[in-house]
């Protein structure tokens, strides 16, 4: 079987979609989706890249190799959970919220699986489709996908690729003005309150989270890390209120990386430059105000 090297995505789903533990119902048998990956999203989109030749009730065949030898996972005891996972969570587009991932069992011998049978929801089918049709794909490489282990810098990621197509949430509220940009660079400043339409989540993040996972400084926060090895450099950034300290908003700042590490030193140059003068103008902002 050839080695797979790229997956096709909606651009719909990676320009917008927000994913959640699905609701806990009485008798219900979903699991819980809280502890969501970015590697499980991989998943899901290796999922929907064969999900416009899904049959009658919505299943699709993923061979075993192919997760090998795109995502490099085997394990089925990882594969079981991943998919677990997905199964509790929603996707949240528009006014659909469906369900990521409706069922899935596995055809080989004992513990071995050679294909996964993967059952998925009626309009994450047609959502699929809808974009094969009015040709609103975006291809990933599967390097770049593996690297994106945490659902943030997934998402983020996924955002990014989506503004290079043209598409980006909330473009005028933080600050996008041009779409496609020439030099393949963006700086937004992006209020707490829509983070999440940024960052692909639904549940509100506390400040402390927000630091801890949003916020490149942080030592916990893996998206500079992953984000550059996906080919973009990203810093990121609080703005905080002076009268209770509090993250007000975030400056998000992205650049695409030359495959000779040039474009990464101006990148990391343009990006300091940026957050020195940043700190510059608030500490002139509160002088001014000690006045």
């Amino acid at each position: 079987m050839p080695v797979l090297s790229y997956v096709s995505a909606p651009l719909p789903l990676l320009a917008g979609a927000r994913f959640a533990p699905a609701v806990k119902v009485p008798g219900g048998v979903r699991p819980s989706g809280s502890r969501l990956t970015g590697s499980d999203l991989g998943l899901l989109l290796l999922v929907l890249d064969g999900a416009g030749m899904a049959n009658a009730p919505n299943v699709m065949r993923l061979p075993q190799a192919t997760i090998t030898h795109a995502l490099q996972r085997q394990h089925p005891g990882r594969i079981i959970a991943a998919l677990k996972r997905l199964r509790g969570t929603d996707i949240m587009l528009g006014a659909n919220v469906m369900p990521a991932v409706v069922a899935f069992d596995h055809v080989g011998r004992g513990t071995d699986p050679r294909y996964w049978d993967i059952k998925l929801d009626r309009r994450v089918v047609e959502l699929v489709r809808a974009s094969i049709r009015a040709t609103q794909r975006i291809d990933i490489k599967t390097d770049d996908l593996r690297s994106l282990t945490s659902r943030y810098s997934f998402a983020l990621y996924g955002r990014w690729l989506a503004m290079l197509a043209g598409e980006f949430p909330r473009a005028e509220e933080i600050g996008l003005r041009a779409k496609r940009p020439v030099e393949r660079t963006i700086e937004v400043k992006v209020p707490v309150e829509i983070l999440g339409e940024i960052f692909g989540y639904y549940t509100p993040l506390r400040q402390s989270e927000i630091e801890r996972w949003l916020v490149t400084k942080a030592k916990t926060c893996a998206i500079g890390r992953e984000l550059r090895d996906a080919g973009v450099a990203a810093d990121i950034v609080p703005l905080r209120e002076e009268a209770t300290g509090r993250i007000d908003r975030l400056v998000i700042m992205l650049t695409a990386i030359g495959t000779k590490g040039l474009a990464y030193l101006q990148a990391s140059q343009r990006h300091a430059s940026i957050l020195a003068g940043n700190r510059r103008e608030r500490r002139l902002a509160r002088e001014k105000a000690a006045i």
